[in-house]
């Protein structure tokens, strides 16, 4: 008798294990399409670029006027001239008298060494200091953008504070006023612009996701 009610009991056994894995694999193919969709990222990277160890191998001699405008919360970040040639930001190195300059993370672009053939001035960055900000942005999208280090366009109202990849003659992506980080995520107002003769206007605006962040 208690040989056939353990059987019975071993038999009620497997067929709950059996029912249990059952309910395991319908759930996890269920929420297989939440889980990639939840390999969209969540949080914006924030980077603070420092230079290489190991330089440059090319090099090229220059002078620096005044602190970043791309980079204007960074002390050791620099707007310098090389032959004709405007470079901002070029950052400086463990190496005295070299900076770091044509860095642009967004593309793989390693820059060349600048050797200084002049002392750096003061430098003069303000005290204050936002977290909203970046001198090169990746967005989720693939687009990439950098910060107007001249005039800022001022389009229909908006003013431009970020231009990125994919300009030609007659349209282009600008990111259009501060970037938002008010989220873990960073957002930022992407607008599409057309030129119609001599003036430009927006086509199209949207909100971009912003995937990666270089201070």
């Amino acid at each position: 008798m208690h040989t056939k009610r353990n059987g019975f009991i071993i038999l009620a056994i497997a067929i709950i294990l059996v029912v249990i894995i059952i309910i395991i694999l319908n759930s996890s193919t269920v929420n297989a399409p939440q889980q990639q969709s939840g390999n969209q990222a969540t949080t914006t990277v924030v980077i603070h670029y420092t230079p290489p160890a190991t330089l440059p191998t090319q090099t090229e001699q220059g002078s620096c006027w005044t602190n970043s405008i791309a980079a204007p919360y960074r002390a050791d970040a620099w707007r310098c001239t090389v032959g004709n040639a405007i470079q901002d930001p070029c950052f400086e190195t463990n190496t005295k008298g070299t900076l770091i300059c044509g860095v642009d993370p967004t593309q793989g672009k390693e820059g060349f060494q600048l050797i200084l053939t002049k002392p750096l001035p003061p430098s003069d960055v303000p005290q204050q200091k936002p977290t909203n900000w970046a001198w090169a942005v990746a967005l989720q999208n693939g687009i990439f953008c950098s910060p107007f280090t001249g005039t800022r366009p001022f389009i229909d109202g908006q003013a431009g504070y970020y231009g990125c990849s994919g300009f030609s003659a007659t349209s282009s992506t600008m990111l259009m006023g501060d970037l938002n980080n008010t989220t873990p995520l960073w957002t930022a107002a992407e607008a599409t612009i057309q030129k119609n003769g001599t003036q430009w206007s927006v086509a199209a605006s949207s909100t971009a996701i912003i995937q990666t962040v270089w201070q």
